[in-house]
């Protein structure tokens, strides 16, 4: 029987609905939306959602219930990731998200977020063997396949809001900024990719990994058929960060293809993903479009437990 599922992540850095038509256990047909929500905002180091993000992200929830509606939807589900797991008043906003608009949000682990990347990932890149990368706005997912089975799911505290409000105060970015950040991000991912053997491809999902995608195919209105596949090298992403090194602000969100809402978090988020290709030996990574979000809706349809939200 045909019917509609959303699924709603509140990530560190940005809100994001995916409402799918599903039938048979399969998504048919999708459509995706993204709110710039920055949840996370101060949150590594004050371990609290502001109250402006906080109100924030509740509107956000409102418009986006409203759209559930308009969709006609038959069930949705809501999840949070690293912003949500750090803050002590996560369970605040969660009660609130309840009391105000009676939608039931879960707090994944990051083993949790990075297995629903694999299922994402595997409707719609058939590969055995692989490493999945996963940059958000608070943490990076690994996970490893071999074989299409999970051998290795790491969560590891390096995201793109993080580590620009750990490192970069300057606009642009102090030399020794960019240089304190490779260095904290590089060990924190080689300590996380230590001994693990990489075969197969790397894939890379989210925004971080669609945004270098969607730049270096100088996309000016984001594609998800042409992103879906498409392959970013190690040259590409190494002559983009140095040229993005010396920009301002106002210069980067002149690129097209780079969302506004993304340009002060993106060459962080860069990076990570170079640190990640490094760790692993390889000379560029594969991008695919499915996500958690999709591989939340596929948990969903085999059983994995979701409170029905009405």
């Amino acid at each position: 029987m045909l019917k509609k599922i959303a699924a709603i992540d509140i990530g560190t850095n940005s809100m994001r609905l995916l409402v799918a038509e599903v039938e048979d256990g399969q998504i048919l047909k999708k459509k995706k939306m993204v709110y710039y929500t920055r949840i996370g905002e101060g949150v590594n180091k004050t371990r609290r959602i502001n109250e402006a993000a906080f109100e924030r992200n509740l509107r956000a929830l409102e418009t986006i219930k409203e759209i559930c509606m308009e969709e006609e939807v038959d069930d949705y589900l809501i999840f949070g990731t690293s912003a949500l797991r750090d803050a002590s008043n996560g369970g605040e906003f969660i009660a609130a998200a309840k009391r105000l608009h009676d939608m039931d949000i879960r707090i994944l682990t990051g083993n949790e977020e990075a297995s629903y990347g694999l299922l994402g990932v595997s409707s719609s890149l058939h590969l055995q063997d692989m490493l999945i990368m996963d940059v958000g706005g608070g943490s990076t997912e690994l996970v490893m396949v071999s074989k299409e089975i999970p051998v290795f799911l790491k969560s590891v505290d390096v995201g793109a809001v993080r580590m620009k409000e750990m490192f970069i105060r300057n606009d642009p970015p102090l030399e020794n900024e960019i240089g304190k950040l490779e260095l904290y991000v590089k060990n924190k991912i080689e300590d996380s990719l230590i001994e693990i053997a990489t075969d197969g491809e790397m894939v890379g999902i989210g925004g971080t990994a669609t945004t270098l995608s969607s730049m270096i195919q100088e996309m000016e209105c984001y594609d998800p058929d042409r992103i879906n596949g498409s392959r970013v090298s190690h040259k590409e992403l190494t002559e983009l960060m140095e040229k993005m090194k010396t920009m301002k602000y106002e210069e980067r969100v002149q690129i097209i293809g780079l969302d506004e809402k993304r340009a002060d978090i993106i060459l962080a988020g860069m990076v990570i993903v170079k640190a990640v290709l490094e760790a692993a030996g390889k000379d560029h990574f594969i991008v695919s479009d499915s996500d958690n979000l999709e591989g939340s809706i596929y948990a969903k349809l085999t059983g994995e437990s979701f409170s029905k939200n009405h």
